[in-house]
């Protein structure tokens, strides 16, 4: 008899609707970019290399960046922001933590798109700051999810203690001014972890 019940139990699972999945950050196909301007006028864009991240079945969402990974194209510079400015042997990474809607991105088909207002904290520097955007958020083949900030978000390193490193880079490379508030663009890629295996092969 209990082997009859176990068995229902399990044509039921696999019969039954999929549950939203669990999403890993794929790294190489998400981006987070911010720009800097300096001497009022000289607008550059720089990234970071290295990001990890999951998107539970709940909505739950959390992206670590590795603040050692910056790159600004120029090694120096890099070198420079690493230990000036986000002194990364004390905070080696900043962290997003945000809760989307379940329920939505649950009814999402694939080729959709779904335009979501979100609030998330950042954790960066040893602060942390509640910040909002606007996501993009389009379902992809087998399930993933690209989710792209439709404007910038603005993170002003004073909140974050990290005006005094803006200060210290201005100085050391002789410029006029740096403007303390960036721009942040993100792209992320959450590949679904839970594909169903194709019933025809």
């Amino acid at each position: 008899m209990f082997k009859a019940k176990a068995l229902l139990v399990a044509l039921a699972m696999v019969n039954a609707p999929a549950a939203l999945a669990d999403w890993m950050l794929e790294n190489d196909s998400s981006s987070i970019n911010f720009l800097s301007v300096k001497n009022a006028s000289v607008i550059e864009n720089h990234s970071f290399s290295a990001l990890e991240g999951t998107l539970s079945d709940s909505g739950k969402a959390h992206v670590v960046i590795s603040l050692a990974s910056v790159d600004t194209n120029i090694d120096i510079r890099d070198e420079r922001m690493r230990t000036m400015l986000f002194n990364t042997d004390l905070f080696p990474s900043a962290i997003l933590d945000a809760q989307l809607d379940s329920k939505q991105l649950e009814a999402m088909q694939v080729g959709q798109t779904l335009m979501l207002p979100v609030l998330f904290t950042l954790e960066l520097h040893g602060q942390q700051q509640t910040l909002e955007t606007n996501l993009q958020i389009t379902k992809l083949e087998n399930g993933d999810l690209l989710a792209n900030s439709l404007q910038p978000v603005v993170v002003d390193a004073a909140k974050f203690k990290l005006d005094g490193g803006v200060e210290a880079l201005r100085e050391v490379a002789k410029l006029n001014t740096i403007v303390p508030s960036v721009p942040v663009y993100v792209s992320l890629h959450f590949k679904n972890t839970q594909v169903p295996l194709d019933s025809d092969k």
